[in-house]
């Protein structure tokens, strides 16, 4: 007994579509949603009820069934979980329906928006994601080092996962999936003349902040060479500020535009501008008070549970504190729609301690309870997942990558929207991603070795993320190799 496969489509449209809007009702004859003989009542009410269970998202619709002369009655209520989408076609415009204008067709764009903004009640970060197919490596990885547990409970206290089981734009900002962008660039001189190198970053903020910390930093000591050997005093940029000011442009960036965060490093000085500019009630003055006014308060939360930011408005005042007493001064811009931040080179103390290649986590000065997340004072364990039917469900991917001396391990919880599937390429991909990182050269004979895969399933690999842009084929003929994409 199953219900006919070509109208599971035409039933799924219909229900979503009314759910969508205001609410309806429709009728089926049995005969077209089975093939003969015709289960019993109770067995189709079961079985449809059932079926749009499982195919709804992001949890069923109020729906009440009915038979009566051997016609299915299926009566929909609108529910403040619009917008409902059909799990296999996911949460887009064009793949979700609404009943308008006296028929049901895709959600115009307008529409669509309207219901994604109702789901956040004007937070950016409470609305519902567009991409409900996220996962959580570089998330996982940071909690772990930082000896917290991330279970599925943490998901929902976070706000990563709203009241219906969905995934929300805090969620997607933190995946491996996050849409944003940061731009990197290194210039000789104080022009945009010669380019000495650059770095596209993608995936989770908290993965590009760190490369993007380790980029700037690798060059924060090269500063004004000729300059330091005559004056026998080292010039550079005070490794407070530069944290302080990347971690603000992540807190406090307009991720509505989609706009990238751009880093420029110039010979005597750091820019780094950030789409947003101050709220309409603050100034720049206002920010050396130490007034915090965050337009992205969760972000700025996860940020603090991590150790990277104090979330109390200090990082204006920590800039300017690490240039007292220096003649040079940091500057602080903003427009109605960019901030930019300038760290000139100063001369620093030579007894410094050196700074390591990643962002340093904050040392509490007194102890403070921790909030969302449980404490892991050992051997970091994932909790096992809590089954439930209206909750995204928690998946474990767990696989070793060898890659040579150094085993790459990528291990994490995937946390999945109820009817969204994994793509079952994303642990290998970002493997590939990860050796392309440490080999700027990558052969496809060590991605063989990497993955232990056959050549021919590695070579449909690398070519599907060559298609993708995720990585670059570069070479000719016998000699090729594979590296990051980079801007020029």
């Amino acid at each position: 007994m199953t219900i006919r496969r070509e109208m599971e489509d035409d039933v799924l449209w219909t229900v979503v579509g009314y759910a969508n809007a205001d609410g309806g009702t429709c009728e089926l004859p049995l005969r077209d949603l089975y093939d003969e003989p015709i289960p019993d009542d109770d067995a189709v009410l079961a079985e449809v009820r059932a079926f749009l269970n499982e195919k709804i998202c992001p949890s069923p619709p109020k729906i009440r069934l009915k038979i009566a002369n051997d016609r299915l009655e299926i009566s929909i209520a609108s529910t403040a979980a619009r917008p409902f989408w059909i799990a296999a076609r996911g949460l887009a415009p064009w793949d979700v329906p609404i009943f308008r204008q006296g028929r049901i067709s895709p959600a115009p764009p307008d529409v669509f928006e309207e219901m994604i903004r109702s789901t956040g009640n004007g937070s950016f970060e409470s609305e519902r994601s567009y991409d409900q197919r996220l996962s959580y490596i570089e998330l996982n990885r940071a909690f772990s080092s930082a000896n917290l547990v991330l279970s599925e409970s943490s998901f929902h206290d976070l706000g990563f996962i709203d009241a219906f089981g969905a995934h929300t734009n805090l969620a997607r900002l933190f995946s491996d999936q996050a849409p944003t962008l940061v731009k990197l660039a290194f210039y000789d001189g104080d022009r945009e003349e010669r380019l000495r190198d650059s770095l596209n970053l993608t995936g989770s903020i908290l993965r590009q902040y760190q490369d993007a910390y380790e980029f700037l930093d690798k060059y924060r000591d090269e500063a004004s060479r000729g300059d330091s050997e005559l004056s026998g005093a080292p010039r550079a940029y005070p490794e407070s500020a530069l944290r302080e000011a990347l971690v603000n442009a992540f807190l406090h960036r307009d991720y509505r535009r989609a706009t990238p965060i751009v880093a420029r490093k110039y010979q005597e000085r750091i820019e780094i501008v950030s789409p947003g500019g101050l709220p309409s009630s603050l100034t720049t003055a206002d920010l050396a008070l130490g007034v915090a006014e965050p337009r992205n308060p969760r972000v700025a939360h996860v940020f603090h549970l991590l150790d990277y930011a104090e979330g109390i408005g200090s990082g204006t005042r920590k800039i300017r504190q690490a240039y007292e007493g220096l003649e040079a001064q940091p500057r602080f811009e903003s427009t109605t729609n960019y901030t930019r931040v300038v760290l000139p080179v100063a001369t620093v103390a030579p007894t410094a301690p050196a700074t390591p290649a990643l962002p340093p986590r904050r040392p509490e000065s007194a102890p403070r309870e921790r909030l969302h997340v449980q404490r892991e004072p050992l051997e970091y364990a994932p909790p096992k997942p809590k089954r439930r039917p209206s909750r995204g469900s928690e998946l474990r991917v767990a696989r070793g990558f060898s890659t040579g001396s150094q085993a790459l391990s990528v291990s994490a919880p995937l946390y999945v929207a109820p009817g969204a599937s994994v793509d079952p390429y994303f642990a290998q991909e970002r493997a590939v991603l990860e050796l392309a990182r440490r080999n700027p050269r990558l052969r496809g004979v060590d991605v063989v070795e990497a993955l232990k895969e056959s050549p021919s399933v590695v070579a449909a690999l690398l070519r599907r993320m060559v298609a993708a842009n995720k990585i670059v084929l570069c070479g000719a003929g016998d000699d090729y190799w594979y590296q990051l994409p980079t801007s020029r």
